[in-house]
């Protein structure tokens, strides 16, 4: 027999069920957090603990392109010139950097807020473009996410206009290098203006006017469709083919490994 509840009965009831419903609902939403806060700090500790070195297979040296550019260039952006010498002479092709036709992708998803994925910007991936990117032997995809807060949904609005001129990767790397303290408000406008003006041949108007096309939101809601809750996250797997994670909690040797794995 099933049991039926009327609408009036039903108002007897539902207060008591609502807050015990909200209770829960609250209490994983802190656990939640407090689980993603515990993540990156423990990514933090231990990616200042190897000091930017990348060990093992490929014997990596870090190299802090931020930290190295002591003068800043005109309009005062920290990286320009650091940069431009990480991205040059690379194909880049909407959100991908080196050849198309690489046989293994990497894919590294980003929060442009975020204080870890400012530290595997200057310190891990110059020398992953290095030794796998510039070899043709792995393409990589920077998908920008956001979940820190609105300045992350601002700036990742704002570079996916960006992603329809191909300059993604030299945007992404400069604005790590002139990050801000999260959730300030410091992603203004003005602020954005001042980082793309400082990208070679990027039409700043027009990714302000583009951020809020139809291509611009594809891009948005693509990488919010993944469910990225933890920045920096790496995928990697054969071109065009499925992904599988790359669990970094230990460090980005990890990548080095999973690199070394795809490309053998």
């Amino acid at each position: 027999m099933f049991a039926y509840i009327t609408c009036s009965a039903m108002a007897d009831q539902p207060s008591k069920r609502a807050e015990r419903d909200a209770a829960r609902d609250a209490r994983v939403a802190a656990e939640q957090a407090d689980a993603s806060r515990a993540a990156r700090l423990r990514r933090m500790q231990i990616l200042g603990a190897v000091a930017g070195l990348v060990v093992a297979a490929i014997a990596v040296i870090a190299i802090a392109t931020g930290g190295a550019d002591s003068k800043k260039p005109p309009g005062d952006v920290a990286g320009v010139a650091a940069t431009n010498t990480f991205l040059r002479g690379l194909q880049v092709n909407g959100d991908t950097l080196g050849d198309p036709k690489a046989p293994v992708t990497l894919v590294e998803y980003v929060d442009l807020q975020c204080p870890i994925c400012k530290a595997y910007s200057q310190q891990v991936m110059p020398t992953i473009v290095d030794e796998y990117v510039r070899t043709g032997k792995v393409r990589l995809q920077t998908k920008v996410v956001s979940i820190l807060g609105d300045d992350s949904t601002k700036a990742q609005r704002f570079a996916s206009g960006v992603q329809q001129q191909n300059e993604l990767p030299f945007f992404t790397h400069l604005f790590f290098e002139n990050q801000g303290e999260e959730n300030t408000g410091y992603v203004t406008d003005a602020f954005l203006r001042k980082i793309a003006t400082a990208v070679p041949g990027l039409d700043v108007d027009k990714v302000f006017a583009d951020q809020s096309g139809p291509a611009a939101a594809k891009v948005v809601q693509a990488a919010d469709a993944v469910g990225i809750n933890s920045t920096p996250t790496f995928k990697i797997g054969t071109s065009g083919g499925a992904l599988r994670d790359i669990n970094i909690d230990d460090g980005p040797q990890a990548i080095v490994d999973a690199l070394n794995a795809a490309t053998k």
